[in-house]
């Protein structure tokens, strides 16, 4: 039986059950506790070709069409968990977009076929979201599109050969809202937020570089998301925020253990609980709200006591180093990938 903390909300009466095995480490400071989580992958795009299975090219070709139909012809039937995917804003790369559901509480599996540029090497690409759904339906999908393509891709086969070439990994901090979080990237690249309309910070992109966009590290409202979308909030509707990263790639899945820890090129601290000895609370909070808007350097030189600017940013990188521990989060990584079903592996 899993061993469950209570995480009471520093804000209301509500509280969090977590899951031992799904907290890294906690972080506790005077009345502040938070639990940062172990890592997990929020999206995961994969393409497969499927030239390990035939020497032939006129044969390989004839494999894609047959796969191809048998995915417009399955859905095509009413009872059939695959479908047309909706369209999107801007137009697909692929010929062929179909959507697999097998329960209607979970999320779905994107399957496209068919590239429209003679470019692109592979065929078929997959595209889903492994914390939305559980062990089962991805290996309960796999066992049916081993099915549809007469064994031509089947999980195994896909994780021997198949390559990643998106990868968002995610990392949420329980018991913190983040407003109340301090953010550091790269030292070449630029950050920026976005505030609410009452005031408060709610998400906040880093290492963003001008020209390549989106931005590939972001800290964001993950509870307040949830509720515009309609969904439960997580964690018992308590305050957390989520830290994602993505990573764009050309990674053959059986690698996916070598990867390197992307959690490094940042840092976040919870720096509420940090006030230097002295001074007063408010002081405090507009000094943090000055680092919001200003940016850490900015909001330091307009402290003019050396003394003091040094002892605040002592306090600062204290409170980075006892919330943000990269290689602590990414120790987890291979569990990661096996709740992922991206690995062999038992």
């Amino acid at each position: 039986m899993p061993v469950k903390f209570k995480l009471p909300s520093p804000s209301s009466n509500k509280s969090a059950l977590l899951d031992a095995r799904e907290i890294a480490y906690w972080v506790k400071r005077e009345k502040e506790k938070v639990a940062v989580l172990r890592p997990k992958i929020d999206k995961v795009s994969i393409t497969y070709s499927m030239w390990d299975l035939t020497e032939s090219h006129a044969e390989m070709m004839k494999l894609q069409q047959h796969v191809e139909q048998a995915l417009w012809d399955a859905a095509d039937q009413d009872v059939s968990a695959f479908k047309p995917a909706p369209l999107g804003k801007s137009p697909s790369r692929y010929k062929t977009n179909i959507i697999w559901h097998g329960t209607p509480s979970e999320g779905g599996i994107l399957i496209q076929a068919h590239p429209k540029s003679k470019k692109v090497k592979h065929f078929f690409r997959f595209e889903f979201n492994p914390s939305t759904l559980s062990k089962a339906s991805i290996a309960g999908f796999f066992e049916e599109w081993a099915e549809l393509s007469i064994q031509a891709g089947s999980l195994e086969d896909i994780l021997k050969n198949g390559t990643i070439t998106r990868l968002d990994i995610a990392v949420d901090v329980v018991g913190v809202s983040i407003f109340n979080l301090l953010f550091r990237g790269g030292e070449a690249h630029k950050s920026f937020a976005y505030f609410a309309e009452s005031g408060p910070v709610q998400s906040v992109y880093l290492n963003y570089k001008p020209k390549k966009k989106p931005s590939d590290t972001k800290g964001y409202n993950k509870r307040k998301e949830l509720e515009e979308t309609g969904k439960l909030p997580a964690y018992g509707g308590i305050p957390y925020s989520r830290i994602e990263v993505t990573r764009k790639t050309a990674l053959p899945i059986p690698k996916l253990g070598t990867l390197p820890n992307k959690l490094m090129g940042i840092s976040v601290a919870s720096p509420n609980s940090y006030r230097p000895e002295g001074m007063e609370s408010q002081t405090w909070t507009w000094f943090l709200d000055s680092v919001r808007h200003r940016g850490e350097k900015a909001a330091l030189a307009t402290v003019i006591d050396a003394s003091l600017r040094s002892e605040i940013e002592t306090c600062l990188n204290e409170a980075h180093a006892d919330l943000w521990r990269p290689q602590d989060i990414w120790k987890f990584w291979p569990e990661a990938l096996k709740a992922a079903q991206l690995t062999l592996d038992d």
